[in-house]
């Protein structure tokens, strides 16, 4: 794999995705996790001092928008790219165990974890 160079998202960027992903607009949230995915994978990234709140934020938003599928998805999609094991494992093991019947969920769910704490597969089962 290439070697990719670090992007710095700045300030006002983050403070922006974090604003739409506040909001209760469920199709809001949704596109500024999905900006947030494409961001990351082409090879841009949030400050560590900013990164904590963000994190946080995605984390409350699998608490509590469980009902929207696509939100659910895209939180757990983001979590996978920059989710912390100490912060965010939890949140995506009780979401696993909630929505286990959807797989496209499931699935997400598992890259998320796999990418957190990726020797423990008896976590899983």
């Amino acid at each position: 794999m290439a070697n990719r160079r670090i992007i710095p998202i700045n300030r006002p960027s983050v403070n922006y995705i974090r604003a739409q992903l506040d909001t209760e607009d469920c199709a809001r949230t949704k596109r500024a996790l999905q900006y947030l995915c494409k961001l990351y994978r082409t090879g841009h990234r949030i400050s560590p001092d900013e990164l904590l709140g963000i994190e946080q934020t995605i984390v409350g938003i699998l608490y509590s928008r469980r009902q929207d599928e696509k939100v659910r998805r895209w939180a757990l999609n983001a979590l996978a790219q920059f989710g912390r094991r100490d912060i965010s494992l939890n949140a995506v093991l009780d979401l696993l165990k909630d929505v286990n019947d959807d797989p496209q969920t499931a699935a997400a769910a598992i890259a998320a974890i796999y990418r957190m704490q990726p020797n423990e597969t008896q976590i899983i089962s």
